[in-house]
């Protein structure tokens, strides 16, 4: 099963992807963040 979690803020996203294979092991397939300029609109 794979789940993406996302941490949102104004300036700032946070995310990670994660596949679980079994139930005991966990794999990462990507994080990040993706941030934007103050300046942005935000509509």
């Amino acid at each position: 099963m794979i789940i993406l979690g996302i941490d949102t803020a104004l300036r700032c996203t946070g995310y990670g992807v994660v596949d679980f294979t079994s139930s005991d092991k966990m794999r990462v397939l990507d994080c990040g963040v993706i941030k934007t300029k103050a300046s942005a609109p935000h509509s």
